[in-house]
């Protein structure tokens, strides 16, 4: 069995690789992550003379902002970076130095674009199938079109959060339609019905609930930016495609979820991340 270390164990053990990084990044998830926020960082960061070859996960979103709260060590550059999660939709987070936030649900929904998801599919499939032909298969707009309804998920998830104080985030499998390989909307409607009638049945009144629900629509709208921006790439958008990409152009394949991270990262679109550069090179100044 792997040992376990604290959050504060793994915050020192960056000092021995401080010779292989011009900063030291901070960020969630686990071990098995490093390998795609390296390559991500670095093509993110190339021919900016800034090296990173390591960063420090060091679990969840908590973890990352006490740890960064904690630091004091002013001898080098440091980043702490941590999700925007469902919280982006409601609440105003106090600054922090040295903390980046993320201004999206995860750093997943940053690596998801037509070229990456297509160019995935073409290498995963041995290129049996030209580039054109994959990407007529996945139909790239039209999945996000047929999958705005998951805005309005994760607006009644937000709600929920911020009544209850959390909420059931499930997984895109509950929503997916395997037999027309799409979103299922009439289950994310049906969803959206059990968490509003759960609302009201704890004393919420429609007034409010809808009061709510219209302050996220006129903040956030209901366009694939929307979609990009508050729905979980982690659990739904990448899981979505990769649905889409097993049935309709390698079947065969079985990857863990890190493993589909890494693959689109080799070839997604950075423009998104420049708030991140920016930060990570006005760190470094």
């Amino acid at each position: 069995m792997a040992t376990e270390f604290s959050t504060e164990v793994k915050q020192v053990a960056a000092v021995f690789k401080e010779y292989r990084n011009s900063i030291d990044i901070y960020t969630e998830d686990k071990e098995a992550d490093k390998a795609f926020y390296v390559l991500l960082l670095q093509r993110l960061l190339k021919d900016t003379g800034v090296k990173i070859n390591d960063v420090h996960p060091l679990g969840n979103k908590e973890d990352v902002i006490k740890a960064c709260k904690a630091d004091h060590d002013k001898r080098r550059p440091c980043l702490y970076i941590v999700d925007g999660d469902v919280f982006l939709q409601y609440q105003n987070e106090e600054p922090v130095d040295n903390l980046f936030r993320l201004d999206a649900y995860c750093i997943e929904n940053y690596i998801i674009c037509e070229e990456s998801i297509c160019k995935t599919a073409y290498e995963l499939n041995g290129g049996r199938f030209s580039m054109e032909n994959i990407k007529n298969q996945i139909n790239y707009s039209l999945v996000l079109n047929n999958s705005i309804t998951l805005i309005d998920l994760f607006f009644w998830y937000s709600i929920q959060s911020e009544l209850f104080g959390q909420f059931e985030i499930r997984h895109i499998d509950a929503f997916f339609d395997m037999h027309n390989v799409c979103v299922d909307n009439q289950k994310i409607n049906n969803r959206i019905d059990e968490i509003k009638r759960g609302l009201i049945n704890n004393g919420y009144s429609n007034e409010r609930i809808n009061n709510l629900l219209q302050l996220r629509i006129q903040k956030f709208g209901n366009t694939i930016s929307t979609l990009f921006k508050i729905v979980s790439g982690k659990d739904y958008l990448i899981p979505l495609f990769c649905n889409i990409i097993k049935q309709k152009v390698c079947s065969k394949i079985s990857l863990p979820r890190e493993s589909w991270k890494y693959q689109l990262s080799k070839t997604c679109d950075l423009n998104r991340l420049s708030d991140l550069k920016s930060a990570i090179l006005a760190a470094c100044a």
